[in-house]
C-alpha cells in the first residue's frame, strides 16, 4: 500500500468518495468488517451488560429479551457482509485466503450455529459454502 496514494485521495473529495465506494463493495472490505463486527461482540456484550444492570428497578425490562435482540442484531449485521462473498470468483477466494484467521473461522461457525437454530437455511447455505471454501484453502 502507497501511503503517499492515500494522501493524494484526500485531495479531491470526489476522488476519495469514488475509491470509497469501490473498496467498500470488495470482498477484502466485506470480510474484514464481518471479522471487526465478530471481534466486538465481546465488547458489546460487556455494554450490554453494563444496561442491563443501569435499568431502574420499576422499569421492567426482560434482560433475556435484551441479550437476544443484541445477538439477532449482531448475526444480522453480519451476514449482510458474506452475501456479498462468491467462493466462485478468484478474488473472492484470494481474500478468504489472505483474511483466513481463527477468527474468521470462529465467526463463520457461530454464525452458521445461530442461523441453523433460527431454521434460516438459505443463510446457512452460504455461510457453509464459504466456510467449506476457506478450510479447504
Amino acid at each position: 500500500m502507497d501511503i503517499n496514494k492515500i494522501f493524494k485521495m484526500f485531495e479531491n473529495e470526489e476522488v476519495v468518495g469514488k475509491e470509497f465506494k469501490e473498496y467498500t463493495k470488495s470482498p477484502y472490505f466485506m470480510i474484514s468488517a464481518f471479522k471487526k463486527f465478530y471481534q466486538n461482540r465481546q465488547v458489546e456484550e460487556k455494554y450490554i451488560e453494563q444496561f442491563i444492570k443501569s435499568i431502574p428497578h420499576n422499569v421492567k425490562v426482560d434482560p433475556q429479551y435484551v441479550r437476544v435482540t443484541q445477538e439477532k442484531i449482531l448475526f444480522e449485521r453480519t451476514f449482510n457482509f458474506l452475501r456479498y462473498i462468491d467462493v466462485d470468483k478468484e478474488v473472492h477466494i484470494h481474500a478468504l485466503k489472505e483474511l483466513k484467521d481463527k477468527v474468521l473461522i470462529l465467526g463463520l461457525e457461530e454464525s452458521l450455529y445461530y442461523f441453523e437454530n433460527k431454521e434460516v437455511y438459505e443463510n446457512c447455505a452460504i455461510i457453509k459454502k464459504i466456510l467449506d471454501k476457506i478450510k479447504s484453502l
